[in-house]
């Protein structure tokens, strides 16, 4: 957690939990699982941090785009929804920032919604590795919210989008991915994203191609930044009155 990242689409992380357990394919090389595994920790066990700490980072901290819970996930079985709705009221009260939610358990947000209020200043999104994953994009629509993305990382397939599968989606993230043996993501697989992302003027970000744990000296990421000769950092163009 800290005021920096390098998690290239937002400039800090918080992580209200630690530890998570893998739900699908793309879970296999999860940093998290690495980083924890060093410091001697179960991964798989979630455990509550210090909500004092980021009670008095986000009061003091200057106006940011926030990951929320990079280390966890937001909508995990262990975490109960009192707890989840605290964090959303945090997120509330300091509402200078931006929050960043990903989760792969976007059904269970989609229950949790049904009885709560998106904030206009969290982007809610959903994880889509591969084909059999696309269901997660309808789910997330079902949530009201101002800004819906999608991350299609680690982008481990080619995907058949049809043009309504992004309907109504307002950012979308590619990445590959790193670890020991990283799958590969072929160029066909980012094409056929982002082509529909430009036919239908949705913001697209490439974050990496992916590859083993060492980073590129270009752009300080696990495999060059660069697509079609240059970098992609669109973010969504969602206005959003404090």
């Amino acid at each position: 957690m800290g005021k920096t990242t390098s998690i290239e689409w937002s400039d800090a992380t918080i992580n209200f939990f630690l530890g998570c357990s893998k739900v699908s394919e793309g879970c296999a090389n999860c940093y998290m699982y690495r980083l924890e595994n060093r410091w001697g920790r179960d991964p798989s066990k979630v455990r509550k941090t210090n909500w004092f700490t980021i009670d008095k980072n986000l009061r003091t901290w200057s106006a940011s785009r926030i990951f929320v819970n990079s280390m966890s996930d937001t909508f995990h079985k262990d975490i109960s929804d009192n707890e989840i709705e605290e964090m959303f009221n945090m997120m509330k009260t300091y509402s200078q920032h931006t929050y960043i939610v990903l989760t792969k358990r976007i059904d269970r947000a989609v229950k949790f919604f049904e009885t709560h209020e998106v904030p206009d200043n969290v982007w809610i999104g959903t994880s889509v590795e591969s084909e059999k994953y696309l269901f997660r994009i309808n789910l997330l629509r079902q949530i009201t919210a101002k800004t819906r993305f999608v991350s299609f990382e680690p982008l481990i397939g080619f995907l058949d989008l049809g043009s309504a599968d992004l309907q109504d989606i307002h950012w979308v993230i590619v990445g590959g991915e790193s670890g020991s043996n990283p799958r590969e993501m072929k160029e066909e697989y980012v094409d056929n994203i982002f082509n529909l992302c430009q036919a239908k003027n949705i913001p697209f970000f490439f974050k990496q191609w992916g590859k083993g744990l060492s980073k590129c000296k270009c752009h300080n990421a696990f495999g060059c930044r660069l697509y079609k000769d240059k970098t992609w950092d669109e973010l969504p163009n969602i206005k959003v009155t404090l």
